[in-house]
């Protein structure tokens, strides 16, 4: 009957084979672990790499036994790796991890007169949905172009001077001549100061206020968390400094009034960490324009009214991994991101959550992301992800948890 079928259906669809990737075919080890059979083989590949199934050509090597080769294992990485899905699935990554979520929708750059006037000589018709389209379009670009086509290390996608627009808008607030065309070299910066994908308005547009301000403190916070994985505590509820009743001048640089806010009580000790990532970005107003002084709008009797233009001030003590690096600009907020090693450890943590869709669990988990992390720091991001692959670990399903 039509029911009968209804229901056959139903607990197919809600099987957990169907709904899930189960990897537990092969041969248990002591440990608990299982290897991986040629198919689980050719499936992990795949949804890591591709973020889909194996296709007709993965299938047939699994069947040959080749991929339980170093030979096999090594051709079939490389043709995935050679393949547009790879790039799409990387870019998916980049997005995840890079937060590209938190731009402004389009439509949403106009956000009223005090805005308006922060953006000058920029109008809202030309911060449209093509120019919002232009930045990720520019950070996309420029990603594909150090991981794919020529190659570099992760570092290097934090220093490098190139940029990919083509957009006349976003080539202003960069200060260079826009790419006549997508197939057109990528041109660099002549001051220096767009260095790496900090510096892109892929990163520095997220967030923005109302009045253009920019925000140390969810800057700091996206970096630690999203970028080095570092776990922050609850934010604090503001309760020492209502009682404190503080008096912030209208005239006061954005980090003054955050320095204000947050130095002192209970904000003290997740904020010595967040402020100083974030002062690193001061010199990025919420447009992604390379600025030395900061000017802060108001609205009065239905005006906007410029209220303070202060000197930008990005120096900081960053503490990362038990070391106080002395943090003066955006590159040596990289450095120090790069020395700690925080930095590898980030990516190689959130990748690992990407590949495999869930948090490490076992001692195997542990040992593929600190491979990855290592393999970051001296080969390019491409050949980092062939390593991993090419690990034992990676032939291994997670230890069952009791």
């Amino acid at each position: 009957s039509i029911n009968t079928w209804d229901l056959l259906i139903a607990r197919v669809l809600v099987h957990p084979r169907f709904l899930l990737h189960f990897e537990r075919d092969g041969v248990a080890a002591p440990d608990g672990s299982y290897s991986l059979t040629d198919f689980e083989i050719a499936s992990r590949l795949a949804f890591v790499f591709w973020k889909s199934a194996p296709d007709k050509i993965a299938l047939n090597a699994a069947a040959a036994g080749s991929l339980k080769t170093q030979a096999g294992l090594k051709a079939e990485i490389t043709r995935l790796l050679s393949s547009p899905k790879a790039r799409a699935a990387l870019w998916l990554f980049y997005q995840q991890w890079l937060g590209v979520s938190r731009l402004p929708q389009a439509g949403s750059y106009d956000q009223g007169a005090p805005y308006q006037a922060f953006a000058a000589p920029f109008s809202t018709a030309s911060l449209n949905s093509q120019f919002g389209n232009a930045v990720v379009e520019d950070g996309q670009q420029y990603l594909e172009y150090l991981t794919w086509t020529e190659p570099q290390k992760l570092e290097i996608i934090f220093r490098s001077p190139l940029i990919f627009t083509t957009n006349a808008t976003l080539a202003q607030i960069y200060g260079v001549t826009p790419r006549a065309s997508a197939s057109a070299p990528p041109v660099t910066d002549p001051t220096g100061h767009f260095m790496g994908i900090l510096s892109r308005a892929l990163i520095t547009q997220q967030k923005p206020s109302n009045n253009g301000d920019i925000n140390p403190i969810q800057r700091g916070v996206f970096i630690l968390q999203n970028l080095l994985g570092i776990e922050l505590g609850q934010p604090a509820n503001f309760a020492d400094q209502q009682q404190a009743q503080l008096v912030i001048p209208v005239t006061s640089s954005t980090r003054q009034e955050v320095q204000t806010k947050t130095g002192q009580g209970t904000c003290i000790g997740c904020h010595t960490t967040i402020n100083p990532v974030g002062y690193g970005l001061n010199h990025f107003d919420a447009l992604g324009r390379y600025i030395d002084t900061e000017k802060r709008f108001n609205w009065k009797d239905g005006i906007a009214q410029a209220v303070a233009t202060n000197p930008v001030d990005s120096n900081a003590i960053l503490p990362l991994g038990g070391v106080a690096y002395n943090v003066q600009d955006l590159p040596t907020l990289v450095n120090a991101m790069v020395s700690s090693g925080k930095l590898y450890d980030g990516f190689a943590n959130y990748y690992f959550q990407f590949a495999f869709g869930h948090l490490p669990q076992s001692p195997s988990d542990l040992r593929l992301i600190k491979q990855l992390a290592d393999s970051l720091r001296t080969k390019t991001v491409r050949d980092s992800l062939e390593q991993l692959a090419l690990s034992p670990d990676f032939l291994k399903t997670q230890t069952a948890i009791p």
